[in-house]
């Protein structure tokens, strides 16, 4: 019956498609997403380093969501959907470079830190005052945004998990993030 309905919406232009879906026949989806595997294949090579299922299901994803999204008013869906596909695909390559460089020890909340009690207890004095120091720079050098952004940041979740959290855009993220390592440069 699938194929039934996938065969008929084969010859429909995308914007009928789009009404479809966002009325509920999401089995048109299917159809709208085999008319662009081959461009969100051609994404996916290029970017031959990371596992390219992984990367194909984002594209996947980013069809669907493109649909729910697009409203026909600034570009065809045809464009809407290709910028769809790229960003998902460019988030989730940055999202997964970002976490591959930082060491895992790092990955944890700043307010989280805790020191281990077997230490030396000068050197966990020693240890506490450069955090607190540290931790007193950052906030007296970041403004309220920034501090939270580096929060999210070392946490590992990826930019649009952070920016959905903080209730920014993602290029307000990136930015944000460009401004602290200007920042942390003279620390």
């Amino acid at each position: 019956m699938d194929s039934f309905f996938t065969k008929k919406a084969d010859g429909l232009p995308d914007d009928e498609l789009v009404k479809l879906i966002r009325e509920g026949e999401y089995q048109h989806l299917q159809t709208l997403i085999n008319r662009y595997m081959p461009y969100i294949n051609s994404v996916a090579v290029r970017f031959g380093q990371f596992e390219s299922e992984d990367l194909i299901q984002e594209g996947r994803m980013a069809v669907f969501s493109a649909a729910e999204g697009y409203n026909g008013e600034k570009a065809s869906f045809s464009t809407f959907v290709k910028l769809c596909i790229n960003r998902a695909v460019g988030d989730y390559v940055k999202a997964f470079s970002v976490k591959k460089r930082i060491p895992q020890k790092l990955i944890t909340s700043i307010d989280d830190l805790e020191l281990s009690v077997d230490e030396n207890p000068e050197k966990l004095v020693i240890d506490k005052e450069s955090y607190d120091l540290l931790s007193k720079k950052l906030k007296e050098r970041l403004s309220v945004l920034e501090y939270k952004v580096l929060r999210e940041f070392l946490s590992g979740a990826n930019y649009r998990q952070a920016a959905e959290k903080l209730g920014i855009s993602q290029k307000s993220y990136d930015n944000a993030l460009k401004r602290i390592r200007g920042k942390l440069k003279g620390l």
